[in-house]
């Protein structure tokens, strides 16, 4: 068995809720029709606003900041995960005006959406087709390629966890020959040295997150590969 992740897109913010939310803006107006001077601070206005869908305001403040308070840059991107599903917000400066892009992105079938620092992916386990259901570590990578992803290993606690529960739930309900313990190939191919590994995957961070079986790595040349579990637990083995 294997895992394979699928990168998706940069990292992006999201500002969402169920509840009503008033987008904050930095500027002077020049066009508009009726308006209602309202003696009182900015919460106030807020109160008086959020009862009202086609409410603007104008807040004036006593100095106007060198730089947007909101947005630090001219392009900036915040996301956020519920239920399965990216939710991205995108702020981004052109010319005069400000340009706000708003999405929400699923995973592909039999896989999860992770946040990786800068960026989001997709990460599923999968079988190796029948009738060649046990195969070495160059063909999980190629396999992995052909459903438009790459190798990879855990990159946090949550991702890890993730991985072995799928591994129990594949072990249980999808057992092919009834096994008696699946394996899954992670990225990682020793080089010369203990903990010394090259990887096709950049973005997991390396084995920072990988947590070893009882006396492993066991080699510290090259050639040798990186797989989770080993027969006696939910815990990362290398084997030539």
């Amino acid at each position: 068995m294997l895992i394979w992740i699928l990168i998706l897109i940069p990292l992006w913010k999201a500002y969402a809720s169920d509840n009503t939310k008033i987008l904050e803006v930095y500027g002077q107006p020049t066009v508009f029709t009726n308006y209602e001077v309202i003696e009182g601070t900015w919460s106030t206005c807020q109160v008086i606003c959020m009862n009202d869908v086609s409410c603007v305001i104008e807040f004036s403040e006593d100095v106007c900041p060198d730089s947007n308070p909101i947005i630090s840059s001219t392009n900036t991107s915040n996301y956020r995960i519920t239920d399965g599903l990216l939710y991205t917000t995108t702020f981004s400066f052109d010319s005069e005006s400000w340009n706000l892009e708003y999405s929400i992105t699923s995973c592909p079938e039999n896989t999860t959406v992770f946040l990786r620092d800068t960026i989001a992916v997709c990460i599923g386990l999968f079988y190796f087709p029948s009738p060649n259901l046990c195969n070495n570590q160059p063909k999980a990578s190629a396999l992995c390629k052909e459903n438009n992803g790459t190798l990879t290993g855990p990159a946090n606690s949550n991702e890890y966890a993730y991985i072995q529960a799928q591994s129990q739930a594949s072990y249980n309900t999808s057992n092919p020959g009834k096994y008696k313990y699946l394996t899954y190939w992670i990225d990682g191919v020793g080089l010369s040295g203990k903990y010394n590994y090259a990887f096709e995957d950049p973005t997991h961070n390396g084995i920072s997150n990988y947590v070893w079986a009882e006396n492993c790595p066991l080699y510290q040349s090259a050639g040798y590969c990186l797989y989770n579990p080993n027969a006696l637990g939910y815990y990362i083995s290398d084997i030539e």
